[in-house]
């Protein structure tokens, strides 16, 4: 199954990021993910933090409820 991001949403310090993404069965979903780089192998990129898998009917669906579930996103709201 592939999913298709459809937005992405950055923390402030740009270090985490929250990928909101479409499957092909036309539901939604959403990833945290942080940012690595590891100088001695010369890499950097982003890294999913886990977590369990979470399916929504609709693009706003998702988004209310991953402002509920991201720590520095309910923080945003609130702050």
């Amino acid at each position: 199954m592939s999913e298709k991001p459809v937005e992405t949403i950055y923390a402030n310090d740009q270090k985490r990021r929250v990928v909101i993404f479409r499957r092909d069965s036309g539901s939604y979903g959403y990833r945290e993910e942080y940012h690595y780089k590891n100088d001695l192998a010369h890499t950097e990129g982003w890294a999913s933090l886990g977590g369990r898998a979470c399916y929504y009917e609709d693009l706003e669906t998702a988004k209310r409820e991953l402002v509920e579930n991201v720590a520095w996103l309910a923080e945003r709201k609130n702050g």
